[in-house]
Parts: structure tokens; C-alpha cells; sequence
């Protein structure tokens, strides 16, 4: 009990004067204030979990961390650019690299895309619309993630770029189907109207 007293006092001082903070610093305890954003809670003591300036909600006693600089986070209607890794019939995993807009992701995101919301039609198998290595131009569903669910419904939507599975070219595109010169092997995908014509 004590102990716990003089840790207020000791923060007290700390939140009132708007320090500069670094993920894991002790900022307060969990007598004195809640955890805000950039703030979580380990062991009865606040912490920060980012760099930046510490803010004090003297009123809801709500501790929170100003960072520097806002991560790079993909948010529901974003569109970004990711790379397929999995492909299963029900779902597809992909690396999210780029938030369109707002930059290129430091460490990417997974986002997942299931069957029931790759198309605005009935998909029977992600087979038919996606192929591991395939680059495509996703929209974030929700904010809830990572995994980040992904939609390709829309004319812009799907996949940008593709290689040949046989000869690694890139594929071209003809009509509805991507097409290899070298192998002459047509290809079925969900193709982006913004597929890149190389």
C-alpha cells in the first residue's frame, strides 16, 4: 500500500509536465488513472506503448500517449496493395505492402479475404480468382485486425500484376483472362481494371 502511495507521487510529477515518453516507460499506476491510447497496463502500472508526449484526462483520469508520428495502420475502405501467400477454396491470406494514399507499410499486415465477400457474386472456389504470388488491389472491410478482412468487389479491385507459373513472365492481359506469350496458357483471375499492362 505504500509503495503503491509513493508511485502516485513519484508520477504525479511525470504526467503533469507533458514529458516526452518511449514504449515501456512506467507512466502512472492503475490507482491513478486509466490506460488511453498508446497506454496499456502490465503488473498495476501504466506503461507507454509508444514514443511521444504524454497526456493527462485530468477530469475521466485517462492517461494516453501523443506519438511522434501515427503508425501506418490500414483502415475500413482503404484501398491497399497486397501480395497473395495462401490459397485455400473458403479464403485467401496476403501480405498487405502499401495503403494507397498514405504510404508503404514498414512491416506488413495479413489480410485475409473469404470466399462470402470476395465478389459481390457466389464464389465457389478462391481458386478462381487468386493464385499465390499474384499483387492485388484490395478494399479493407473493417478496422478490426490484424488479420484485416479484404474485399475484391469492384471493377478496380483484384489482381494488378501476375507472373506465369511455368516461365515466371508476366502476364498480359486479354479480355477477361491473363495470358502468357511464351507459354501461350490462358489464365482465369478476378483481373483489376488497373491491371498493370506491361
Amino acid at each position: 500500500m505504500y509503495e503503491s502511495f509513493i508511485c502516485i507521487l513519484l508520477f504525479h510529477k511525470l504526467v503533469t509536465e507533458k514529458e516526452l515518453v518511449t514504449p515501456g516507460d512506467k507512466v502512472a499506476v492503475i490507482e491513478e488513472y486509466t490506460a488511453g491510447e498508446y497506454v496499456y497496463e502490465e503488473n498495476g502500472f501504466l506503461r507507454a506503448a509508444a514514443l511521444g508526449v504524454l497526456n493527462a484526462d485530468r477530469v475521466n483520469h485517462v492517461l494516453s500517449v501523443i506519438p511522434s508520428r501515427r503508425p501506418l495502420i490500414p483502415k475500413a475502405k482503404d484501398a491497399v496493395y497486397a501480395q497473395v501467400s495462401y490459397v485455400r477454396s473458403l479464403y485467401a491470406l496476403a501480405r498487405i505492402y502499401e495503403v494507397e494514399g498514405r504510404g508503404l507499410l514498414p512491416i506488413p499486415f495479413t489480410g485475409i479475404i473469404h470466399v462470402s465477400y470476395a465478389l459481390s457474386e457466389p464464389v465457389r472456389d478462391m481458386h478462381d480468382l487468386l493464385r499465390i504470388g499474384d499483387i492485388i488491389r484490395a478494399r479493407v472491410l473493417s478496422d478490426e485486425g490484424p488479420p484485416f478482412h479484404l474485399t475484391l468487389r469492384g471493377r478496380e479491385f483484384g489482381v494488378v500484376l501476375s507472373w506465369c507459373p511455368n516461365c515466371v513472365k508476366p502476364l498480359c492481359k486479354r479480355g477477361n483472362y491473363l495470358f502468357c506469350s511464351i507459354c501461350r496458357t490462358s489464365y482465369r483471375k478476378k483481373i483489376s481494371s488497373l491491371y498493370l499492362s506491361i
